[in-house]
């Protein structure tokens, strides 16, 4: 056997398999790390996590779900956003004394606390348009969200949350995450 094809093939194989991770990474399965805390207590700053950034363009939107928001407008042009979907197209959203109603009904959120609800910001009426999206971070009295800059197309939504697997432990001076612990994936919901 010649040594000289075997490393040859062998090479071939490996940039092959790069090549696909690299796809596979970058339309299929993203990895992403939450820079804030937008989202806590759901997900905390330096959480890294795995995001279904391809089949969820195919398939539909659900109230709740944990998206990754890219804006392409205005001051957080070019950003990615880790955000809650809150309300549907066509439906009308308002939040007032802590409860959110859609359609007019109450809607509930057991995914926050009574305080952050206490505290969540008041959304006047409004009725979202056939493509848009009303999205909030969990820790609502923190997140630079719909409530500020209004609703997002679909267009601008780049990935679902799926699996968290890593959580920062401890932070350095300059409040970067220094030390991360590997955790079971857990659904991020």
């Amino acid at each position: 056997i010649d040594n000289t094809l075997l490393v040859n093939n062998n090479s071939a194989t490996v940039l092959v398999c790069l090549i696909i991770a690299k796809l596979f990474t970058s339309f299929v399965v993203r990895s992403v790390e939450v820079d804030g805390y937008s989202m806590s207590t759901t997900l905390s700053d330096g959480d890294k996590a795995l995001t279904d950034a391809l089949f969820y363009k195919m398939g539909k939107v659900n109230r709740f779900d944990i998206v990754i928001v890219k804006k392409n407008k205005g001051m957080l042009k070019g950003e990615e956003l880790v955000k809650r979907v809150i309300a549907l197209p066509g439906e009308t959203i308002e939040y007032k004394d802590g409860k959110l109603y859609i359609n007019d009904e109450i809607v509930e959120e057991d995914f926050i606390s009574e305080e952050v609800k206490s505290i969540s910001p008041r959304i006047a009426k409004l009725t979202l348009e056939e493509d848009q999206y009303f999205v909030l971070g969990d820790n609502r009295a923190n997140s630079t969200d719909s409530s500020e800059f209004g609703p997002i197309t679909k267009k601008e939504i780049k990935g679902r949350g799926l699996l968290r697997f890593m959580v920062c432990e401890a932070k350095d001076s300059d409040n970067q995450c220094s030390k991360r612990k590997f955790i079971w994936p857990t659904r991020v919901k």
